[in-house]
């Protein structure tokens, strides 16, 4: 297996300046932690599970 590093805008993708990544069912997403600037707020927290939970539906689809 070939490992392939994308470098991406999260902000840029979230805003619809730049497309979404497609993943691909095996594929692997690794974000180094960084320091908030700011404590996330309850909406930024709730969205964010949201989106977790698409993006393991669409890594799981078929593979239950």
């Amino acid at each position: 297996m070939k490992t392939q590093i994308i470098a991406f805008n999260w902000g840029k993708i979230r805003s619809g300046k730049e497309p979404d990544i497609e993943l691909q069912p095996g594929d692997t997403v690794e974000i180094p932690a960084g320091r908030p600037s700011t404590a996330p707020s309850a909406l930024q927290v709730m969205g964010a599970m949201g989106s977790l939970a698409i993006f393991i539906s669409v890594l799981t689809r078929g593979y239950y």
